[in-house]
């Protein structure tokens, strides 16, 4: 996929082609940096995963699963397998982020 630049004043104008397009928001950095003071366990074992977790079930439903992934594909992917059988199709334009045809 071909992502054009658009440029108007000198600078580049804002678009959504992806969530890997724009620098984080000041607030989430923020959060980052406070996070990242001493050791903890990783992958999903850690206060912070956890929390995170129990917030967004809060918001759906105790009882759904939270599945963290690091950008749109896999959060795709992820939405994706729980819909479909291994044998199943998506119908998609020839343009949508998910067609790997």
């Amino acid at each position: 996929m071909k992502i054009i630049k658009l440029i108007k004043g000198g600078k580049m104008k804002r678009f959504f082609a992806s969530d890997n397009c724009a620098s984080v928001h000041p607030k989430i950095m923020k959060a980052l940096e406070q996070a990242n003071e001493g050791h903890t366990i990783s992958y999903g074992d850690d206060e912070y995963t956890k929390r995170a977790a129990e917030m967004i079930k809060g918001l759906f439903n105790k009882t759904c699963e939270v599945f963290f992934v690091i950008n749109g594909t896999g959060a795709n992917v992820t939405g994706l397998s729980l819909c479909l059988k291994s044998f199943n199709s998506v119908i998609c334009a020839d343009t949508a982020h998910i067609n790997t045809g």
